[in-house]
């Protein structure tokens, strides 16, 4: 009866979750990192347009083109999976990325409930699940267009799969942890901070520092594919070069802005109120291989922070992993505390009091976490703006935009191509990677020499004039407003 209890709960839990990541999910994906999700819409939709015949050929080229303008990161696993469920709907549809990426977060959900119950007790568990699921800024984070949920999945599966090598040996599965550690790995290279942190505090839990077999057979059979990958995409074609220089700027960690912002970061994601159990769990945790892992698990991320100089303080989503991982030792901490609170409530009283706290609780926490998700009306007229522009400018592909989200929105719902104009951020990264300043004359004059645009468009008016060369320039030459956005006709 027990047993059914807990499985019925993990249900109900599972099934809310997914339920809350689909509220609105037909909408344009504007809750959390467009600039992020819209890559990902982008690289879809120039496949799908590619495989369709009645998308007329001026649709696709500039799909195309706005694909090739997005840096190849990680293999397009999720954007393939979408395109072949755009073929099944008969088109773009909005909630078909979403609801992939919210089953991955869910299937992720399961196995973070069997990573618990091997560390902590079927009880703390579900609470660990509870957290994963409804931590309020996570909800959008887990079912954005990105390939982080299914990253989240695979890693959550890997971590099982070392788990159950441990108490199981064998070839044959070590085989198969390492196959699915490699996916891991191969969707997001982030995951093997995780995933091999995880492998080395088993295995040293388990042989100690002797080398042995296993160690090899395992980092050759995880390492190998993606590492193939990796090494082609940074040293030899060069299509991971430019992020990689964006990613690694090891000045920052002496710099005060490092700091303070991940503090800002973490503080947002998890709040005090999950950081300071989560931290209380790993000495609460049962000695041996749960305090190894969880310890594991917390020095990943650690050391993932330390690697990722830029995107650590300024990408919430590159700190998705601390979501599971706090939500571990939440568990780890929830065991004494159910264990003191078990003869408590065995008086009828007490339980019921416990059980509305709870519910409270929970119904506050659930709230929250819609109020977060829900689509907020007036993005559809950042949507018409764009597709306004478009009809406007006839869908050219030469362009210049300013704007707050490198146009992606008037790249996809305009259906236009052409190059950003940096803001700020990204004239001060310039300045982190050691780049040199350049007036806006003679960026202007480079851009105009690379695509001759017809128009530059500027929709974050605010950036725009606090860049006063640029606004001397472009105030020369005749403009039309759209919406609030300003059209500038660089051609007399």
């Amino acid at each position: 009866m027990k047993n059914i209890a807990l499985v019925f709960l993990l249900v109900v839990l599972l099934a809310l979750g997914l339920g809350v990541r689909m509220v609105d999910a037909d909408k344009p994906p504007l809750d959390f990192m467009e600039i992020r999700q819209y890559r990902s819409l982008m690289l879809a939709r120039a496949l799908y347009f590619d495989s369709q015949e009645n998308i007329a050929q001026e649709r696709k080229e500039i799909a195309k083109i706005n694909a090739e303008v997005e840096e190849t990161l990680e293999p397009t696993i999720a954007e393939h999976l979408t395109v072949m469920l755009y073929r099944v709907a008969g088109g773009e549809r909005f909630w078909i990325p979403r609801l992939m990426s919210s089953l991955f977060w869910t299937i992720g959900g399961v196995f973070l409930y069997l990573i618990g119950k091997r560390l902590t007790t079927q009880w703390a568990s579900i609470a660990s699940v509870a957290i994963y699921l409804f931590l309020p800024p996570a909800v959008p984070m887990s079912r954005a267009f990105m390939p982080d949920p299914l990253m989240v999945m695979c890693t959550l599966i890997s971590i099982f799969m070392i788990l159950s090598w441990h108490e199981t040996p064998s070839q044959k599965r070590l085989v198969l942890t390492a196959a699915i550690a490699s996916i891991s790995l191969l969707v997001k290279i982030m995951a093997v901070f995780p995933v091999l942190f995880t492998f080395l505090a088993v295995y040293l839990h388990k042989h100690g520092l002797k080398i042995r077999r296993e160690l090899l057979i395992f980092l050759a059979s995880a390492l190998t594919l993606p590492g193939i990958y990796y090494i082609y995409g940074l040293f030899i074609a060069g299509f991971l070069k430019g992020q990689a220089r964006m990613s690694f700027i090891p000045s920052l960690l002496v710099s005060k802005f490092f700091w303070s912002e991940w503090a800002r970061m973490v503080t947002w994601l998890i709040g005090y109120s999950t950081l300071i159990p989560a931290l209380l769990g790993i000495p609460l945790s049962k000695k041996g291989l749960p305090r190894a892992t969880i310890i594991g698990l917390w020095l990943s991320y650690l050391a993932f922070c330390l690697v990722f100089h830029y995107h650590t303080p300024t990408h919430p989503y590159y700190s998705i992993m601390l979501v599971p991982i706090a939500a571990l030792s939440i568990g780890a901490f929830a065991v004494p505390v159910i264990d003191r609170l078990s003869p408590v409530v065995r008086e009828k009283k007490w339980l019921m009091v416990l059980t509305g706290l709870l519910a409270l609780g929970f119904y506050v926490n659930l709230i929250i976490t819609l109020e977060g998700v829900r689509y907020n009306e007036m993005d559809d007229l950042k949507v018409k703006q764009a597709q306004k522009i478009g009809n406007l400018i006839g869908h050219t592909r030469r362009c210049i935009f300013l704007t707050r989200d490198n146009g992606v929105l008037l790249r996809y719902h305009g259906e236009i191509s052409g190059m950003s104009w940096p803001c700020s951020w990204d004239l001060r990264l310039s300045e982190f990677q050691g780049g040199g300043e350049s007036s806006a004359q003679n960026l202007l004059g480079k851009m105009k020499q690379e695509a001759d645009p017809l128009y530059f468009i500027v929709t974050d008016r605010q950036e725009f004039y606090s860049q006063n060369d640029l606004v001397d320039i472009l105030h020369k030459h005749k403009s039309v407003t759209v919406d609030g956005a300003i059209v500038f006709y660089l051609k007399e």
